[in-house]
């Protein structure tokens, strides 16, 4: 079994190859003290038990939870640089004027591989649609080579567009890039409207697609 490494420890925990933010495995936590002391205590805390639960519930379903149903605040995103394969450095203001679909991965996490797919299938879906562009950013970690993610994807048949980002960039940290994978749905105005999962993210550009 491999395990999943890589990640900052204050945001994510690894069991196996599942990847999971301290924040989802505190909620999975919460949800099996909760049938605990459902089982286990009076009528008034069993209620007070379920208002809790449904509050968090009604918070992450209109207010939205980024990562896991991709509802977020719409925010600007300041440019950003990253290289091609080649060395060539290239600035998302390269992508400006098109929905921007960007998959945040790195080398080490089980789960980004798991979605490569879904990621080539909405490539090969837009690849020709002047409005929508589908990258992968690999995050790369300290001391790992240059090269090693083009050549995995390469060796793995994919043909969607990859880039590279060092992990030290301090954009990730204004990305608010904590878990991954993470996908990104950036529109023409340079601006964060999606904040999810690749699956998410095709059923959402399918929309904005369907309107233009």
């Amino acid at each position: 079994m491999r395990v999943v490494t890589g990640c900052n420890s204050n945001c994510c925990i690894s069991f196996g190859t599942t990847l999971a933010t301290l924040s989802d495995f505190c909620l999975h936590l919460l949800g099996i003290l909760s049938g605990y002391f459902a089982y286990n205590k009076r009528v008034e805390i069993k209620w007070s038990i379920f208002l809790t639960g449904l509050c968090i519930c009604m918070f992450m379903y209109f207010k939205g939870y980024g990562t896991f149903i991709g509802k977020i605040e719409t925010t600007a995103v300041p440019d950003f640089h990253f290289a091609d394969r080649q060395g060539n450095v290239l600035s998302l203001r390269d992508f400006s004027g098109k929905y921007i679909v960007a998959d945040f991965w790195h080398t080490k996490c089980d789960t980004c591989f798991k979605k490569f797919p879904e990621v080539q299938a909405l490539y090969e879906n837009y690849c020709d649609n002047p409005l929508v562009s589908v990258i992968a950013i690999n995050v790369r970690f300290k001391n790992e080579p240059d090269n090693a993610a083009f050549e995995i994807i390469g060796n793995k048949g994919y043909s969607f567009p990859v880039y590279r980002l060092d992990k030290d960039n301090s954009i990730l940290r204004t990305l608010n890039i904590k878990a991954y994978p993470t996908v990104l749905i950036i529109n023409p105005e340079m601006k964060i409207i999606f904040r999810g999962s690749i699956d998410l993210a095709s059923d959402y550009i399918l929309k904005l697609t369907g309107t233009l």
